[in-house]
């Protein structure tokens, strides 16, 4: 859309009363409400389109550009159809699957008959509109200047009349700043998120991009930090919008480089492959060679064979934990909401008298990795086996669990009870906390057994440094229970204590990467399964250079006296074979010469047979008598042929009356078995049955005989 014309279209929508604004988009809220109100959809289809729906995104994919009459003719219609669709949402929804279907031109001959109907846009659908440029627009450096003046026009009218939007119609005005020369507006509009809500990885990852393209590189990187203090994590064209600008400066690359690999480290980051085969790019001219590996089970890289640093976790790191954990888990609101101080006072006064112990259990997670739908004696049975397991290694052992086990059999109970320390809180209670306090106050060398991956108390350390702490701390001491065999021998998962995270060596890097970007990676307690291991070519020692140098001297020389031998050879070979080239050509000569004269001997047979005349010295009058013999002969023939036939429908009758005697007897006995009578109507319906089923079998019979 050429600049004059979005301008004009911008003050013909948005130049109006304030009032009459606010009205508007009371009347449209209220309208919009009205219709959740009423129309009720199933849940399994909420995120299915509905018919209108799907018109009216099969209207915009990629390659249609309605016309503005199309445009009319298909809202007229959608809005028939039902109440999917309304005269309010249709903007917001037309211009919505313009940006699913990447499709501008479709967006902006939309915009083209809302102004031709003397109508304006909805707040909804000026936001999307926007996000349609970014989303058609992005990565490309070459924006066009008309374009980029209309949305910056659009933008200027929205700040006069809207001082704070919404943060989805924000975000998407964001999206669309981030690649115009006003792009610093994004931060105004991302203060005005963060009041009412968090802003999305995308709309973070939008802005940082546009810092690191227009160099302010220390802009960015704030941001890259305030993302991972709001549990955000980047998007892939983040990082390769860094690696892209750092090549451009073409010094301190591997300063730079570092930079990132250091974020990436403290922050647990598993960066995309599509970022990592960047970064190999990068890596090649600095003399860096990367492969794609994988870790042993003892943590040693398969491909340049050195070991992955452990975790580590000292004293003071722990009693730091230890502390906020008491005060923000089990001092915090969170566990008073299923439990009571007097039950937690009586916990720590049964831990403080109990001691330290080695394993501390729960038991009801145990129990259920069994199933739900279980009886009471598999339950206890399961942790009966457990506590036995750690028994057998002389632990000391601690078993969490709920009054209601009180009621699981007695011996299993009693077995618990005599090799374990018993705890069982109230049915309501929350036992994680218990758990990991527990297992917290008894030290630095106490583990736990739970499949739980504790995300929510790891959430409540507040501070991303803490939280890393707590992972660090559960990935040293977690157990979890794999299954137990029929006959009870348990097998246990132990912990697995690799650093999961980026890590330096000798001579380059281990970057642990996953296939694809996930917004919210899964919680696990194992390590990554995926890594690049780029490393530098390795100098040679002064002895290594030496055994090189005098390798390949030996090499040269050996070369030098094999020369001549080789050409020799190789001369000596050619000779032979002209020879024997020079005896074999007279005696294929004369195959060939034979070959040919056999090929014109057979061509002309074959012409002389093909062009011969027939001879026939019959009249077509004597042709066309019949001859007596075959006449005879053809009578026999049926004469055979009917006495087959009538022997086979002699069979055949016969085959029927047995099978009709045995239906008879069948019916007959079935009678007699259940000792009650078949009615008279089910009888003849049977024998109706049985009559077609052997008409049936005849015609069929009597047409293969045929």
């Amino acid at each position: 859309m050429k600049a004059s014309k979005m301008l004009n279209y911008t003050n013909k929508i948005y130049v109006s009363n304030t009032s009459n604004i606010i009205y508007r988009s009371i009347s449209s809220s209220v309208s919009a409400f009205q219709k959740v109100s009423i129309t009720k959809r199933d849940p399994s289809t909420i995120n299915e389109n509905s018919p209108q729906e799907e018109l009216l995104s099969s209207a915009v994919q990629i390659g249609k550009v309605p016309s503005v009459t199309e445009w009319s003719t298909l809202k007229s219609s959608i809005l028939s159809q039902g109440r999917h669709v309304t005269n309010v949402d249709f903007d917001a929804k037309a211009i919505g699957f313009c940006v699913s279907h990447r499709n501008y031109e479709a967006g902006k001959t939309f915009v083209k008959f809302i102004e031709l109907q003397n109508e304006r846009l909805n707040l909804a659908a000026v936001g999307k509109f926007m996000r349609l440029y970014y989303v058609c627009n992005e990565g490309n450096n070459n924006v066009d200047k008309e374009e980029e003046e209309g949305i910056l026009a659009m933008y200027k009218t929205l700040k006069k009349e809207y001082p704070v939007l919404a943060y989805i119609t924000a975000e998407n005005i964001i999206h669309a700043l981030s690649i115009t020369r006003e792009w610093k507006e994004c931060l105004l509009l991302l203060d005005n998120i963060k009041l009412t809500a968090t802003p999305s990885a995308a709309t973070f990852s939008a802005v940082i991009k546009a810092a690191f393209v227009n160099k302010d590189f220390d802009l960015g990187w704030k941001l890259m930090d305030e993302m991972i203090s709001n549990e955000r994590l980047p998007l892939p064209f983040v990082y390769n919008s860094w690696l892209q600008e750092i090549l451009t400066q073409k010094k301190d690359i591997l300063e730079n480089i570092n930079q990132l690999f250091s974020y990436l480290a403290n922050n647990d980051i598993h960066p995309a492959r599509e970022v990592t085969d960047n970064l190999l790019t990068v890596l090649k001219p600095l003399s860096y060679i990367g492969s794609y590996t994988s870790m042993s089970n003892k943590g040693i890289c398969h491909s340049c064979k050195q070991p992955l640093d452990k975790i580590k976790l000292d004293k003071d790191e722990f009693d730091k934990l230890k502390t906020v954990f008491m005060k923000n888990v089990i001092v915090g609101k969170n566990l008073f909401n299923k439990s009571t101080p007097e039950e937690l006072d009586k916990f720590k006064q049964f831990v403080e008298k109990m001691g330290n112990v080695d394993m501390v259990i729960d038991g009801l997670n145990v129990a259920y990795s069994a199933g739900t739908k279980q009886n009471s004696t598999v339950y206890a049975k399961m942790v009966a086996n457990v506590v036995n397991h750690f028994r057998q290694q002389n632990k000391k052992i601690l078993v969490l669990g709920r009054i209601h086990m009180y009621k699981w059999p007695k011996q299993y109970m009693k077995y618990i009870e005599s090799n374990a320390d018993l705890f069982l809180a109230q049915n309501l209670s929350q036992d994680d906390p218990y758990l990991l306090y527990a297992t917290m106050a008894s030290g630095l060398g106490t583990c736990f057994l739970s499949r739980d991956f504790m995300r929510g108390h790891a959430y409540l350390m507040m501070e991303t440094n803490l939280r890393k702490l707590f992972r660090r701390w559960q990935q040293l001491h977690q157990h979890s229970l794999t299954f137990v065999e029929n006959n009870g021998k348990v097998h246990i998962k132990s912990p697995f204590p690799i650093l999961p995270t980026l890590q330096t060596h000798k001579y380059g890097w281990h970057i642990p990467y996953t296939n694809n970007h996930t917004a919210n990676p899964p919680a696990s307690l194992d390590p990554p399964k995926n890594w690049l291991s780029p490393e530098e070519e390795k100098p040679l020692t002064e002895e290594e250079e030496n055994a090189e140098n005098e390798r390949r001297e030996l090499s040269q020389k050996e070369d030098a006296k094999s020369k001549p031998q080789d050409e020799k050879k190789n001369n000596e070979r050619r000779e032979l074979s002209q020879k024997e080239d020079a005896k074999s050509k007279p005696q294929d000569e004369k195959k060939n010469n034979v070959k040919q004269q056999n090929d014109d001997k057979h061509e002309q047979i074959y012409k002389e047979e093909t062009y011969q005349k027939p001879k026939c010295n019959m009249r077509i009058e004597e042709l066309a008598k019949p001859n007596k013999n075959q006449e005879a002969k053809k009578k026999h023939t049926e004469k055979i042929n009917e006495r087959k036939r009538q022997k086979m429908l002699d069979i055949l009758a016969d085959i029927l009356k047995k099978l009709r005697n045995l239906s008879n007897m069948v019916l007959k006995r079935l009678c007699e078995i259940r000792s009650v009578n078949v009615p008279h109507r089910e009888s003849t319906s049977i024998r109706a049955t049985l009559i077609k089923t052997e008409k049936n079998l005849l015609v069929f019979s009597c047409q293969h005989m045929w």
